[in-house]
């Protein structure tokens, strides 16, 4: 019961985008393939008139030459209103795609690192690119068909009713039967469409945790271990893929029979009346007509299937709570500019994480002066990153208030709250490209004084002179070329470029040398009192440089 609510919902949500993205032009392509599938009627009775003049010698050169005329004129029409219907369903559908994928990306964006660490980066491409995918063909073919098939069936059987009422019923015990066996395949195909879904999003996590890892698992001997994985996972999805080819082969079949039983019954009826030839033609032709529309829904019901189980993904993330938007305190108001060397404040925060019972931080505030250069150290787990993750807007405290600059985090523009913040984490993430293209990531224009500048004050004019192409030096993917603290050096030189008064840095030099080390830090010395720095570090030599040093965890309501 839960189960058919949920697909109710899904289905109700994509008719609600297919509005959003078509509205009357999307029934007018329904309306174009209605009049289509209604157009078969005169099709088939001038067709059977054709073929009763030439079957019973009454053909009259004139009259034969106009209902032909008439049969070729409704066909060609026929023909370019399916064309114009489909046309305009496609054209819906991928506004569908282009819609929904916008909202997704606004959503993750919405939700932040946070949300995306619990999530493999495998499965959410799958889900923007492959299951989004799925929702054209429910879009442009299953569910025009729908409406084609609510009208055309009724209509064939009305004019049956003055042919034949036996014949009328016939389609109509057939009409009644169809549906229930494509609710009965339906309800099997979209349970083993979910399963095909899942198990090509681990296929996808697993082969792609598999590439980024491939040097690991060659050191450790491991390839052809890794290899036998993959292909079990692979034959996994292939079965399940076959699974839902199996149920759509055994519905279609059983509609393919359900077809040529009304058609032997009806052709045994018309045997023992006596029913003139080209009604008798007619009738015959208009129960094989009957089913077409049937058949075609059928068959984009595996669509239906597979848009549905990828709608389920696709709520599911747009439906998620955002834990990033907090309560606003009042109207958003604009920081002085430029705001150099801000204060920062908690004050009474505290924050459980979702899938946690103890929190992260409990009660927990600081003071820090403009300009400072301060350490957050701790065990793991003491909440050092979840105040990182809280300055930069990733999550939202559940009680308790954050302050930037004596102005509440809250109250701050959302645009210039990100313009507040520098991160550096332990981990460089660095793309395949040139050094330049890395360095000035995410920024549209920049001084070349300014470039120089940052350059310096991150220590790299040195490296980069020592490189043979200079900043045009292209660095492969994860910084591969680079050594740990160059790559540190790059990352920051990206920070100092965004001209953010507070620069938030998370175990920059885990991984690096005394000597590395000491030279960031050097770095990092050079810019105390021109902004306000926040570094969490278990680092003793990061701990001695610093003005002060916060340790986590600490007592209950203690300010420090």
């Amino acid at each position: 019961m839960i189960q058919s609510s949920s697909r109710r919902m899904d289905q109700m949500f994509l008719k609600a985008e297919v509005i959003k993205a078509g509205g009357q032009s999307y029934f007018f392509a329904v309306f174009c393939l209605t009049l289509a599938s209604l157009l078969s009627l005169p099709l088939t009775w001038y067709l059977s008139l054709l073929v009763g003049m030439v079957l019973l010698g009454q053909t009259q050169i004139s009259s034969f030459y106009i209902l032909l005329t008439l049969w070729v004129t409704l066909g060609l029409s026929r023909l370019f209103l399916i064309f114009v219907g489909e046309r305009i369903a496609i054209t819906v559908a991928a506004k569908v795609r282009v819609h929904l994928r916008h909202q997704l990306f606004s959503k993750l964006f919405s939700l932040g690192p946070a949300y995306l660490a619990q999530k493999e980066s495998a499965s959410l491409t799958t889900l923007l690119v492959e299951q989004v995918e799925l929702l054209e063909p429910f879009v442009a073919r299953y569910l025009p068909q729908l409406y084609v098939t609510a009208f055309s069936l009724p209509a064939i059987i009305f004019v049956m009713i003055f042919f034949s009422p036996f014949i009328a019923l016939l389609l109509t015990l057939c009409a009644i039967m169809a549906p229930i066996l494509m609710i009965v395949a339906g309800l099997a195909a979209h349970k083993k469409s979910i399963q095909q879904q899942e198990t090509f999003s681990k296929l996808g996590g697993l082969f792609l945790d598999r590439m980024r890892h491939l040097e690991t698992l060659r050191i450790f001997g491991a390839v052809e271990q890794e290899k036998k994985v993959l292909q079990t996972s692979s034959t996994l999805y292939h079965k399940k893929t076959m699974a839902v080819l199996r149920v759509a082969f055994l519905s279609g079949l059983s509609l393919d029979f359900l077809s040529v039983i009304a058609l032997a019954l009806g052709a045994l009826h018309i045997m023992g009346l006596d029913v003139h030839a080209q009604n008798a033609l007619f009738i015959l032709l208009m129960i094989s007509e009957f089913f077409a529309p049937l058949r075609k829904l059928l068959l984009s019901h595996h669509d239906r299937s597979n848009a549905l189980a990828a709608t389920a993904k696709i709520r599911e993330v747009l439906m998620h709570a955002d834990t990033t938007v907090s309560k606003m305190m009042g109207p958003h108001v604009s920081l002085p500019e430029p705001l150099w060397t801000p204060t920062i404040d908690l004050q009474n925060v505290s924050f459980t994480y979702t899938d946690r019972t103890i929190p992260a931080l409990d009660k927990f505030s600081m003071h820090i002066e403009g300009g400072a250069f301060v350490v957050l150290s701790g065990p793991s787990g003491g909440g050092k990153s979840t105040v990182l993750s809280l300055l930069m807007g990733f999550i939202q405290p559940q009680s308790g208030l954050i302050a930037v600059g004596n102005c509440a985090i809250e109250q701050i523009h959302p645009q210039q709250r990100t313009q507040l913040f520098s991160w550096i984490g332990q981990n460089t993430r660095l793309m395949f490209g040139t050094l330049k293209e890395n360095i000035l990531f995410g920024l549209k224009t920049i001084d070349q004084a300014q470039l120089e500048r940052a350059l310096e004050q991150a220590g790299l004019t040195t490296i980069i002179e020592s490189l043979p192409h200079g900043l045009e030096t292209v660095v492969g993917e994860n910084g591969f070329g680079l050594s740990g603290g160059q790559a540190q050096r790059v990352a920051l030189a990206r920070a100092l470029l965004r001209q953010s008064p507070i620069l938030l840095l998370d175990e920059p030099t885990a991984g690096l040398d005394e000597e590395t080390t000491l030279d960031f830090l050097n770095c990092l010395l050079l810019l105390k009192g021109q902004r306000t720095i926040l570094m969490v570090s278990h680092d003793l030599l990061a701990q001695q440089k610093a003005e002060k040093v916060i340790v986590l965890p600490y007592t209950q309501g203690e300010t420090v």
